[in-house]
């Protein structure tokens, strides 16, 4: 096993064994809705979950719900099966799903049917997934070769700068001038996305001029790489756990600046952490750790705990008397405590 390989491995069991989510809050709890306007109220009698319509367009493919599962491995053995129940959900729900950073196949195209789902989810909007770090590696024709192998329709390119200082394999040289060769050569689009520390208005406004269709804030309040590499080194975590910025922040940071697709990821685990996060300016959110047991087990436990969570997700719409995620998206919100700060 080689130490890509072996690094992957050591994700899965260090994310599954270990405590590894940021103690910093994503500070959805500092937001609340305004009172419903009753001059718009819907009219009760047909107002229902029967009616309530989740889905949304991305990329030109429909989804039911305003979901990815975001990136979580690939390229070891125990992922292909994760990989597989995790898309195997994602159709049978209508979701997105993002595969983990396909670094490894490029290195060993023998691991690529860890990554291979298509012949279980040939509708689902799949997102490939390369480090920014190794773009400086890899030619925009390899990267191109493994998107089209596993059929994705979308490249996430994940800026781990964090990770990458802190796992002993690391390195991290600037990526600016290489996204912008890879948007301008790719066949299919580009977002950037964080793993875990957020996105400033500062980097959001840089990568405007890179040509990405998109970002993902991946902000604190999840899980954090930095506690996942220092789990592996096992050095101490104290100066790492309250890293980042909080994904309701990051969502406002980065709402400043791009009008673009924006997909929060990073402690969405409820309905109400859903119905805030589009509310303050995300067209999507992406969940990755809570699913990561149940793709262990089956693609039916995944398909539970997300169907729980589309539950959860509908409830907040008609509490909100919100037929459609844009009338959701219209909602006014109120804005407090820590999160004040950063608006």
């Amino acid at each position: 096993m080689n130490s890509t390989q072996s690094r992957k491995s050591d994700h899965i069991r260090i994310c599954t064994e270990k405590q590894v989510e940021s103690k910093k809050s994503t500070l959805f709890e500092c937001v609340e809705f305004a009172d419903i306007d009753l001059s718009n109220r819907i009219d009760e009698e047909s107002f229902s979950e029967e009616n309530i319509d989740c889905s949304i367009t991305l990329f030109g493919k429909k989804l039911n719900y305003p979901i990815i599962i975001a990136g979580m491995t690939g390229g070891t053995a125990e992922a292909e099966q994760i990989n597989q129940n995790l898309a195997k959900s994602a159709e049978k729900l209508g979701i997105g799903f993002g595969l983990g950073s396909q670094r490894a196949m490029i290195e060993n195209p023998g691991l690529a049917s860890t990554y291979k789902v298509r012949s279980v989810a040939p509708k689902t909007l799949l997102l490939g997934n390369i480090g920014a770090a190794q773009l400086s590696e890899y030619s925009p024709e390899q990267i191109q070769s493994v998107i089209s192998e596993v059929g994705a329709d979308v490249l996430a390119v994940h800026l781990n700068e964090i990770q990458e200082a802190l796992q002993p394999e690391g390195s991290w040289t600037n990526y600016s001038e290489k996204l912008k060769q890879l948007c301008n050569s790719l066949q299919v689009p580009v977002i950037a996305k964080e793993t875990g520390m957020g996105i400033s208005k500062t980097t959001a406004e840089s990568l405007k001029s890179t040509g990405i269709s998109g970002i993902d804030v991946g902000g604190a309040g999840g899980t954090s790489f930095a506690r996942v590499e220092l789990e592996r080194s096992k050095d101490s975590i104290e100066n790492f756990q309250d890293s980042g910025i909080p994904t309701a922040g990051s969502i406002l940071e980065v709402r400043k600046v791009f009008s673009g697709l924006l997909i929060a990821t990073g402690g969405i685990r409820t309905g109400s952490d859903i119905a805030k996060a589009l509310a303050l300016g995300a067209d999507a959110v992406g969940i990755a750790l809570p699913l990561l047991k149940p793709a262990q087990e089956s693609s039916e436990a995944v398909t539970k705990k997300l169907e729980n969570l589309v539950n959860e997700f509908k409830t907040e719409l008609l509490k909100l008397k919100s037929q459609t995620v844009n009338q959701l998206k219209q909602r006014k919100t109120t804005i407090s405590g820590e999160l004040e700060q950063w608006v």
